[in-house]
């Protein structure tokens, strides 16, 4: 949303999904299998950003800052050693931990306008976000949830 030629208010929403499969270094079943559990992250957020515009033509670059809310979906599920149980027994198990958080950021993108009211963009962004994990990892700490981003798609302008 313009506010003038040069800056304007940016909304978004963005979905992250990733995995990772773990195995045990130097452990394995009875039946020489890997002893492994799959880690995963899902992240969505609601975000407001104020951007500037520092250039004008083909190519528009900009600036901003911004923040939001996220949501975070942390799981862990498979085979484990109890290493608190002096056998050592493999167990099957799932643990998850969710929540709610703010984050901020900072971005640096370039517009290529295709037309009056619609561009095509590729941005980047540095998140800052953390939350203390809850649930089953309940007492573990925080899980931090900053990192980069790189986008590209469509924008419409208003």
């Amino acid at each position: 949303w313009r506010i003038s030629h040069t800056s304007g208010v940016l909304f978004g929403a963005s979905f992250f999904n990733g995995k990772a499969t773990q195995s045990y270094y130097d452990w394995v079943d009875a039946d020489g299998r890997d002893i492994s559990h799959t880690t995963s992250l899902q992240l969505w957020d609601l975000t407001a950003a104020f951007v500037w515009r520092v250039g004008r033509g083909g190519l528009v670059p900009y600036v901003g800052l911004g923040g939001g809310f996220q949501n975070w979906r942390l799981e862990e599920s498979g085979s484990f050693i109890d290493f608190g149980d002096p056998d050592l027994p493999i167990v099957f198990a799932g643990y998850r931990s969710t929540g709610w958080t703010y984050e901020v950021f900072g971005l640096a993108g370039v517009d290529v306008p295709l037309g009056f009211r619609w561009s095509f963009f590729v941005e980047g962004r540095y998140r800052y976000s953390e939350d203390e994990l809850t649930d089953d990892f309940s007492g573990f700490g925080t899980i931090d949830l900053s990192g980069t981003e790189l986008t590209a798609g469509l924008s419409w302008n208003f």
